[in-house]
């Protein structure tokens, strides 16, 4: 599914195809709407009961009203998931 996440600087609808299995990385200055858009697309992501998220923040409390579990480590012992399902996990890196 094809989600809108915002325009282009040419005035064109951006989205992300939530199927992909490619990442998306937002980058941009302070206060531009990078946690907002990864708040988005978790939200819709969630939308489904049988999916979860992985949020790593080095702010946990504006993940808090997620149905995940926010973390902030100072490093990880394996890779991000690996022992979840397919199609089931979202690992999302906020700062």
């Amino acid at each position: 599914m094809d989600v809108r996440i915002g325009t282009t600087v040419d005035g064109q609808a951006a989205g992300f195809d939530t199927s992909s299995s490619r990442p998306l990385l937002l980058v941009g200055d302070v206060g531009r709407g990078k946690t907002t858009t990864a708040r988005y697309l978790t939200r819709w992501w969630l939308a489904s009961t049988r999916r979860h998220a992985h949020v790593y923040a080095q702010a946990p409390s504006e993940w808090a009203d997620r149905q995940c579990s926010p973390e902030h480590p100072d490093q990880l012992d394996q890779p991000v998931g690996s022992a979840c399902r397919p199609g089931t996990c979202l690992v999302v890196v906020d700062d």
